[in-house]
């Protein structure tokens, strides 16, 4: 058997752009993206096992009260961070992502969020429910 040799890692990053009520770009950030287990597992059963494609929303994470993200956080119980929901949106907004390109996906439309309140964000993230918080349900990748 042939050892794999393509280092698979999997990882996120998000490109943040800040636009005021006037539609001028403000700032730009790059936030890093960490997989959970249960993240893990899931991309595991829906490319090798028989689980389909669930839909995806963006989170953002408060940066009040942040201590860290751990691999065993779930929807559920994340003791390291709390979910940003200061925006106009009733739910969190969808993500879709276009076809994989010389190993990098990107999301294929914008995801906006009406940020209605100061504050400082610390990162984001995907999940497979569009509850704002404190929406348990879903998995966080």
């Amino acid at each position: 058997m042939q050892k794999n040799i393509s280092g698979l890692a999997i990882g996120g990053r998000f490109k943040v752009e800040c636009f005021d009520r006037f539609g001028k770009l403000r700032w730009v950030d790059y936030i890093e993206n960490a997989f959970t287990n249960v993240g893990l597992n899931e991309v595991l059963d829906v490319m090798l096992g028989s689980v389909a494609k669930p839909n995806l929303y963006l989170l953002l994470i408060k940066d009040d009260n942040y201590t860290g993200l751990a691999n065993g956080d779930t929807m559920a119980s994340h003791a390291g961070w709390e979910e940003f929901q200061d925006y106009d949106e009733t739910t969190r907004p969808a993500i879709t992502f276009g076809a994989a390109d010389d190993q990098v996906i990107s999301n294929s439309t914008v995801v906006e969020f009406n940020i209605n309140a100061d504050n400082t964000l610390k990162g984001a993230g995907i999940v497979t429910n569009n509850v704002k918080s404190p929406g348990t349900a879903g998995k966080r990748r």
